[in-house]
């Protein structure tokens, strides 16, 4: 058998690719100048817009810093008042807390300030008391002894009545008084020259109201106590310059 011829090819043609439209030409838009100034507000605006957020912005901004620094000026100036306020009460508070303390302390010292006085007067009035009585007890225990003196030694009356008769010396017509044992123990000689001392209208007498060791002138003009007891608170009279001399040191 011949062989079978071989399959018929086919050629395929490329369609061709779809065209492109094509776009007409713009044509060039006319000038308008109406459409130019209303395009030019637009833009106005929005600037004028943009300007009125950004002064606001500004003022907020200016606002909020300005009561931030009214805020931290009360602040400080808080703080600062506090801190003037607080010294002024430490220094109020220390003041009266010194006040006080003075006041206490004056309370409290003014018992012991007259307690202190009433001791010291006690003290002073003990020993003014002490020294009367040790001037008392001195006299009495001088008058005791002068009297054993006389008993012991009676020419000793005779010194006893010297200082008497001495300071009657200017008297005119004195007149002497000695106890009666003293005149008798002294005998008449003492009388004659206690007389010629004297002078004229002197007279020597005894007088048994005095003690032992007494002499007593009286005269024109005045009088001489020269009795041991007269002469005895003249002494405590010099010891204590303040006390009376009345005889009992008192």
């Amino acid at each position: 058998m011949p062989a079978a011829p071989p399959p018929a090819r086919v050629l395929k043609l490329d369609r061709p690719h779809a065209a492109a439209p094509v776009e007409e030409p713009r044509r060039p838009r006319g000038w308008n100048l109406s459409d130019f100034e209303s395009d030019c507000d637009d833009r106005l605006d929005a600037v004028r817009e943009r300007c009125r957020a950004l002064l606001a912005e500004a003022v907020a901004e200016a606002e909020e810093i300005r009561s931030k620094a009214h805020a931290e000026g009360l602040e400080t100036g808080r703080t600062a008042g506090l801190n003037d306020a607080e010294n002024r009460i430490a220094e109020a508070a220390a003041a009266e807390a010194e006040r006080l303390s003075r006041d206490r302390l004056a309370a409290a010292l003014t018992p012991l300030a007259r307690l202190a006085d009433a001791y010291r007067s006690e003290q002073d009035r003990w020993r003014a008391n002490w020294e009367r009585d040790a001037v008392g007890l001195a006299c009495a225990i001088a008058g005791r002894l002068l009297g054993r003196e006389l008993k012991a030694r009676p020419d000793a009356a005779a010194d006893l009545a010297a200082e008497a008769l001495a300071a009657a010396a200017g008297c005119r017509a004195p007149a002497v008084t000695m106890h009666p044992d003293d005149l008798a123990a002294l005998g008449g000689a003492f009388r004659q020259d206690v007389l010629m001392a004297l002078g004229e209208g002197a007279t020597l007498t005894a007088d048994p109201a005095l003690s032992r060791g007494d002499c007593f002138v009286r005269g024109v003009g005045g009088e001489v106590d020269g009795r041991l007891a007269t002469r005895l608170d003249r002494i405590a009279a010099e010891l204590l310059p303040d006390e009376p001399a009345d005889g009992s040191g008192r």
